[in-house]
């Protein structure tokens, strides 16, 4: 399975979200975990469509500060995968792991949020 990250965009609170981002960062308390480590005030959430090979969108990936990263399937706000403190930790696809692994490997721009996507042995 190959994935890329497409459609990067810096998400606030002010920015226009689709009905699918606001449930998304509603189910996950995105906006309020960001806010805990925003040295500013402000949040900024990194947020990429995952789309495979055939340019489909498949997953919605989210990452904020320090080293928080949350996937979900397109249009759903259920979590497939997730990342704390800097490690990828929870996904329980290896195949989805490794392909977001390398799709992260891969961006353009690159995530700024350094996450590790080391698979479990």
């Amino acid at each position: 399975m190959k994935l890329s990250f497409t459609g990067y965009a810096v998400l606030g609170e002010s920015s226009d979200l689709t009905d699918a981002q606001r449930e998304q960062i509603e189910a996950e308390g995105i906006f309020e975990d960001a806010m805990e480590t925003a040295e500013d005030g402000d949040i900024a959430v990194e947020y990429v469509d995952v789309v495979d090979e055939s340019g489909e969108v498949r997953y919605q990936g989210y990452f904020w500060p320090f080293g928080s990263a949350v996937f979900f399937p397109a249009g759903s706000a259920t979590m497939v995968a997730d990342a704390v403190q800097h490690s990828f930790h929870r996904c329980e696809d290896l195949d989805l792991w490794k392909a977001l692994g390398d799709a992260y490997a891969r961006a353009n721009p690159k995530i700024r949020e350094s996450i590790s996507f080391k698979p479990p042995r």
